[in-house]
């Protein structure tokens, strides 16, 4: 057996991990498509050195794997039936190559030792807070340095000239994803103090308040009850999280239709009646769409270019425009049951992981918050198979997978 490489200075697992951990926020705050390959030069990086340094390769959870495996095969199948087969295998080739990636990654996370955790924990909160601070710059600043920036003349030779910036949505997603990384932070500090995590939550708090997207802070405050709840009672706090997200999955199809939501409306303000107007017109058309093919659905990655999607409604926007707007609503509506099933499935994955999170401390406090996070999001807003999206899930676990017993 040959002896493993040595590399010089300090190039290992744990400083990919560290920088990564320092990268994520604000190389996001400058661009959310940064997070894609950021996140599969992590991953190359760590499966080259673990295997270089330790002889060894990853060992991702067996189950998970496997399930996202399925869910890469059926969706690849799904083109025999889809409306876009191009669109359905170019997809599925492209969630191969994530769930590869976040898998490598969260596993090398998950071995480093304690000194490798130590270096990522203090470079992940220097990295957050830094990024915290560049945020909040650019929503008060009007976006200055993104302004600056891409009318830079090399910028524009590379990525051409960009659309104005639309500064009540530009943060979005920033935002998002301050909301995914303050509970790994918050889990930090709260090893030394309840109160140091409570000024985390709250210093990320007032960054995601600063911008405009109401799921980004309905999302935060269910990351911040859910954190509180998995403090207290954990056990309870990731069962009734993991019951109220497979009630939901099961649900969506009869909960968003006009006839139940359509009561909410004369309680909102006339610009968010519109835009819940609009929403659920999607929500209708998806749900009418998931009737008329109930077993296997449309295929992966339809929803994209569905028969009369593209229509306009009275307010002048399409009743598709690129995916449903709800994570279980697309499941279903690409993936017919057997997309429901390993939704399911992923789902109760996930939360077993969640469980042996953390020794019931912090940790898993940290790991039902990105739960409860991620889910609000989820079912609320985003593509769900968005490049950048999963990125975004696939980094906080990994994030917190690195430091969830660092001392």
């Amino acid at each position: 057996m040959s002896a493993p490489l040595s590399f010089p200075g300090r190039l290992d697992v744990g400083a990919v991990a560290a920088a990564v951990a320092f990268l994520i926020l604000p190389a996001c705050v400058l661009s959310v498509p940064f997070a894609t390959p950021l996140l599969s030069a992590a991953a190359l990086c760590a499966l080259v050195l673990q295997r270089a340094q330790d002889g060894r390769w990853p060992r991702p959870p067996r189950l998970l794997s496997a399930l996202l495996a399925i869910l890469v095969v059926y969706g690849a199948a799904s083109s025999l039936w889809s409306v876009s087969a191009h669109l359905s295998l170019l997809l599925a080739g492209q969630l191969a190559g994530l769930f590869a990636a976040g898998l490598v990654l969260c596993d090398a996370a998950a071995r480093l030792d304690d000194g490798a955790r130590v270096r990522v924990e203090r470079a992940f909160l220097a990295g957050f807070f830094f990024g915290l601070a560049f945020l909040a710059f650019e929503d008060l600043s009007n976006a200055s340095i993104d302004n600056y920036l891409r009318h830079l003349h090399w910028v524009e030779a590379v990525i051409g000239v960009e659309r104005p910036i639309a500064l009540y949505a530009h943060f979005d997603r920033q935002a998002t994803l301050v909301g995914l990384l303050v509970w790994p932070a918050a889990a930090i500090a709260d090893r030394r103090s309840a109160w140091l995590a409570l000024l985390v939550v709250l210093a990320a708090a007032s960054v995601v308040a600063l911008g405009h997207s109401a799921t980004a802070q309905v999302a935060y405050v269910a990351g911040a009850v859910a954190y509180g709840a998995a403090r207290l009672r954990p056990r309870l706090a990731l069962a009734i999280v993991s019951a109220c997200l497979v009630a939901y999955l099961v649900a969506a199809p009869i909960a968003l239709h006009s006839h139940v939501l359509g009561r909410l409306n004369p309680y909102l303000p006339p610009v968010k009646a519109s835009s819940f107007d609009h929403r659920l017109d999607i929500w209708d058309f998806a749900i009418q769409n998931i009737r008329a093919k109930p077993t296997f659905g449309w295929g992966l990655n339809s929803s994209r270019d569905l028969p009369g999607g593209h229509d306009l409604v009275a307010h002048n926007a399409e009743l598709m425009p690129l995916h449903p707007h709800d994570m279980a609503l697309q499941l279903r509506l690409e993936l017919g049951l057997p997309g429901l099933i390993l939704g399911l499935a992923i789902v109760l994955a996930i939360a077993a992981a969640a469980a042996r999170a953390g020794g019931g401390g912090p940790g898993r406090a940290a790991a039902v918050a990105l739960i409860a996070a991620a889910a609000t999001n989820s079912l609320t807003g985003y593509d769900l198979w968005h490049p950048w999206w999963l990125s975004f899930l696939w980094l906080a676990a990994a994030i917190a997978n690195a430091t969830e017993r660092a001392r």
